[in-house]
């Protein structure tokens, strides 16, 4: 069986990490990008993750602005989107649903948690 791969997107190392760990121990396979840039340089380098996850606030953009960018191409169009979210996120869920994010999961947020809404996205 492949590994699936996921893609972290989130400005926050700590975040990286602590999301990247907890799923490597179900054998996700993790890459990582700081901002938006990044993300779209791998995507453009020919990363096919089977999801990604990615933070609100991205060096020069936003979570919403790079999951735009994102849906745009066909070939991520069914490829979930989970966003790391707060309060404001939270209280927008319309918008962010309009803009092509699959599902958040609130911060501050437990392992299992994250576990949990990885494992009901993933298909």
């Amino acid at each position: 069986m492949m590994t699936k791969k996921i893609l972290i997107v989130a400005p926050d190392r700590t975040v990286r990490l602590m999301a990247g760990f907890t799923l490597q121990l179900e054998d996700y396979e993790i890459l990582e990008a700081e901002d938006m840039q990044g993300a779209m340089e791998k995507l453009d380098a020919g990363l096919r993750p089977a999801l990604i996850l990615n933070g609100l606030d991205l060096i020069r953009s936003n979570g919403a602005e790079f999951v735009a960018a994102v849906r745009k191409r066909p070939e991520f169009r069914f490829v979930p989107i989970l966003t790391l979210a707060d309060e404001a996120v939270l209280r927008r869920q319309a918008e962010w649903k309009e803009v092509g994010v699959t599902g958040w999961i609130s911060q501050p947020f437990t392992g299992r948690q994250l576990l949990e809404m990885v494992n009901l996205v993933m298909f």
